[in-house]
């Protein structure tokens, strides 16, 4: 008895397989919209993030539950938004950090559940500035939406694009 005959005795059962497997792809995909939104701010679903301890000059992968910023190898890390211009370098175009409240939050959290993602991380970071710089800006400011366009390096009118934090070429140490 071949598959198309099996499909047909048992049409009811076929039905609600396929409609499991629809909203199982329909459930990847809006977790996969939801965290694309705002690239680097919330947890992405691979669970790994890209930071920074020494002000952008290089970054790193590491868990993308931790705070921002968190203690790391006696230097304070900061989440790192890593972009590309078509094929050039990439670069640090942004740190971030959370708001004291939504840090404070997730340490309270984290004390009850370690390693678990906190509620306080599926806002946007409160926090950003570029390398170099020492003024914060304030993320919650509607003026902000998110992180701004991200200007190439090289002066041309081209906007970087956001590397994925498994980019076999981002230049991420582990």
């Amino acid at each position: 008895m071949g598959v198309r005959e099996k499909i047909l005795q048992n049409a009811m059962a076929s039905k609600i397989v396929a409609a499991t497997v629809i909203v199982i792809c329909g459930a990847v995909v809006l977790l996969e919209l939801r965290s694309a939104g705002t690239p680097g701010f919330v947890l992405t679903a691979t669970g790994k993030e890209f930071y920074s301890d020494d002000d952008g000059k290089t970054w790193f992968l590491d868990d993308a539950v931790k705070g921002s910023p968190f203690n790391h190898n006696g230097s304070q890390a900061y989440r790192a938004l890593v972009c590309r211009c078509g094929d050039g370098k990439p670069f640090v175009a942004f740190l971030a950090k959370y708001s004291d409240e939504q840090q404070a939050q997730i340490d309270k959290d984290h004390a009850v559940n370690p390693g678990q993602p906190s509620e306080a991380q599926m806002a946007p970071l409160g926090s950003l500035r570029k390398p170099g710089e020492t003024k914060w800006i304030d993320n919650s400011s509607p003026s902000i939406s998110g992180y701004p366009a991200v200007p190439c390096p090289d002066g041309s009118n081209q906007t970087a694009t956001v590397i994925s934090p498994f980019d076999p070429d981002a230049g991420a140490t582990n």
